[in-house]
């Protein structure tokens, strides 16, 4: 999940406010919590020297857990 997204540590944004640039209603600006589990490292993107694990980019089979 893209942190920018993340409920808990972004309160004050969602979807609809990153795309529209409007406020989310009744959110205010929170202090990050005292624990915030680092990124990955990303080649290219968080670290310009470091190696991706082999599996960063792994695929995964989800099924579906809505019935039509």
């Amino acid at each position: 999940m893209s942190e920018v997204l993340n409920p808990v540590l972004l309160p004050e944004v969602n979807v609809e406010s990153a795309l529209n640039g409007t406020p989310v209603p009744g959110a205010t600006i929170q202090p990050l919590p005292a624990e915030v589990l680092e990124a990955a490292n990303e080649p290219g993107i968080n670290c310009s020297r470091c190696e991706a694990p082999d599996d960063l980019y792994a695929l995964t089979k989800v099924e579906a857990t809505v019935e039509p």
